[in-house]
């Protein structure tokens, strides 16, 4: 616990394996998603 109020920018990656990415493209297929076009694309937003 913080004793006093604190103002900070946290920054950071996303990486993700080309199997992995293919994975949830094959996933989001068999529910009818659209697929990502990209790897950039499904990590926006995580």
């Amino acid at each position: 616990m913080l004793d006093e109020p604190l103002d900070i920018t946290v920054r950071g990656e996303c990486y993700q394996p080309k199997a992995s990415f293919d994975k949830i493209n094959q996933e989001r297929q068999a529910n009818g998603e659209p697929e990502f076009a990209n790897p950039r694309n499904a990590a926006a937003g995580t």
